[in-house]
């Protein structure tokens, strides 16, 4: 029997994921690439952010914050 997903934290890692990937990421792209709404997309990366996971730099871009980083270490 398969495990039910979370889909608001799969949809994280894969924000997560891409911000890697990109450098760092604005809404529209991730919002296009992962298929989500901009609103969905806005909304995931505030939570990231206010957890620290991402940071928000200028104009809209967002990028690995220090707490993900911590993970590896």
């Amino acid at each position: 029997m398969a495990t039910p997903s979370l889909q608001s934290l799969e949809r994280g890692l894969a924000i997560l994921n891409s911000i890697c990937r990109h450098g760092s990421s604005g809404i529209d792209l991730l919002s296009m690439e992962l298929e989500l709404s901009r609103g969905t997309a806005y909304r995931l990366l505030e939570t990231l952010r206010r957890e620290g996971f991402v940071n928000r730099v200028q104009r809209g871009q967002y990028v690995i914050g220090e707490r993900a980083l911590s993970l590896s270490d």
